[in-house]
């Protein structure tokens, strides 16, 4: 099962719920690769770092020390190698077989924008998988929207107008985003969700995944919230610490941001930029045809795509 975000739907938590439970999900079959994640991270980012255009050095890469596009190639060999190195040990050491491979991470939403970059990530797949069942969570485009400029400040990136649409191409047509995945892995493989806790299995996300995922053990949501919203305060004074302490120096990620932007977090919790009910309603309204498809093609049930309630920004 390939779990492909989108960004924003609580991806992190529902990570950090399979590393917490991979010993336990290994003994009944389920394999969450560790040889896939960068960095000490939870996400299988190295999907997309793999997959992704060569010519395309984007974050992810240069986290990966791959600055430039020769080094792709290297790169792609290194990821299979060690891919196909844990799929074997792993097997080895289980006595009753892995039947189950779980992958996930959020950026195949954002960062894989062509089917030429899908279809390379479903042939790295199709060496050990017999069939691929993709996960997707959507969420409203104002809340994706206003949650996403939280994370933008926190990782160092510039400030904008928190309702916009965000520097990658696509990121909340997902219109454009289904139709992409079903054309590279087949329209019966894809399994689309909506990231509403009235729509959530048990009300959280990481319940509703172990659920969908048919997973043979019940996952837990963390105590603490993954990956929180700012306040407006702290976003204001993140953002002023960004102008001083950059993202990446000489190529490589600053290791003097992690620390500050930790304790701004601790310091500034809240539901991330103060926006207005008109602003809210106009944006979400920008992405009604786009929803209205989706809708239509998989939640044909439905009489709408999302049903978000607009007066918590009165």
């Amino acid at each position: 099962m390939l779990h492909i975000g989108a960004e924003k739907t609580g991806t992190t938590a529902i990570q950090a719920a399979l590393v917490n439970h991979a010993e336990e999900l290994l003994r009944n079959g389920v394999l969450y690769p560790a040889s896939l994640r960068s960095g000490g991270g939870v996400s299988h980012t190295r999907l997309v770092t793999y997959a992704a255009d060569p010519e395309r050095v984007d974050d992810l890469r240069r986290w990966e020390r791959v600055t430039s596009p020769e080094r792709v190639a290297a790169h792609r060999v290194l990821v299979e190698r060690g891919f196909r190195a844990e799929l074997t040990a792993r097997a080895a050491a289980t006595s009753s077989g892995i039947d189950t491979l779980l992958l996930s991470s959020e950026h195949c939403h954002s960062r894989l924008r062509s089917v030429a970059e899908v279809t390379v990530l479903r042939k790295l797949l199709e060496e050990c998988c017999d069939e691929v069942e993709v996960v997707v969570y959507l969420r409203p485009q104002h809340e994706a929207a206003l949650s996403l400029y939280s994370t933008r400040i926190k990782a160092g990136l510039p400030a904008r107008e928190p309702l916009s649409e965000p520097l990658q191409p696509g990121f909340l047509d997902y219109g454009a985003l289904t139709a992409r995945w079903a054309e590279v892995f087949g329209a019966g493989s894809l399994r689309v969700r909506t990231y509403e806790r009235h729509e959530l299995a048990g009300g959280n996300v990481v319940t509703d995944f172990g659920r969908t995922a048919g997973l043979p053990v019940p996952l837990e949501p963390g105590a603490r919230r993954a990956n929180p919203s700012l306040s407006p305060r702290g976003l204001r004074v993140l953002g002023a610490v960004n102008l001083v302490l950059p993202r990446f120096v000489l190529g490589r990620k600053n290791p003097a941001r992690a620390p500050v932007a930790q304790v701004v977090e601790r310091l500034f919790p809240g539901g991330g930029p103060a926006v207005t009910r008109r602003a809210a309603e106009s944006f979400y309204a920008c992405y009604a045809a786009t929803n209205e498809e989706v809708r239509r093609r998989w939640l044909p049930e439905r009489a709408t795509l999302f049903s978000p309630d607009f007066t918590v920004y009165e």
